[in-house]
């Protein structure tokens, strides 16, 4: 079985002009790697039958705004594999809306309770 890894995202003028990128290595010292898979997607969960991309380090990624959860595989020359997801860097803001219900909320109730003060205070 491939051993843990960590993928790491980068930027670098030289590389792919600026652009994001993903660096990853690991080894597996019974077999030996035979190749890594990528798979970017905005669902949380890994879909039943994702398309997953074979790539090399460092590989080019297609969601630039980094908002995308993205899957590393790493598969040796038996068969296993071995799977890494990364959080996306820049979540989009709805993703967190229980973060601006509960903010709203909180705001909405200190509103109402200032002019309940105030009103009570001019009485």
């Amino acid at each position: 079985t491939p051993e843990p890894f960590t993928p790491t995202l980068a930027q670098d003028h030289t590389v792919y002009d600026g652009q994001t990128f993903l660096t990853f290595a690991t080894q597996d010292k019974l077999s030996g790697i035979d190749r890594y898979e990528v798979f970017e997607t905005r669902q949380k969960q890994l879909p039943q039958n994702p398309d997953w991309v074979t790539a090399e380090s460092p590989t080019l990624l297609t969601d630039q705004k980094l908002r995308s959860v993205i899957h590393v595989r790493a598969v040796d020359h038996a068969g296993n594999e071995r799977l890494v997801t990364l959080a996306p860097e820049r979540p989009i803001w709805y993703e967190n809306i229980s973060f601006y219900v509960i903010f709203g909320l909180g705001f909405i109730l200190a509103y109402f309770m200032k002019r309940l003060v105030w009103r009570k205070k001019n009485k």
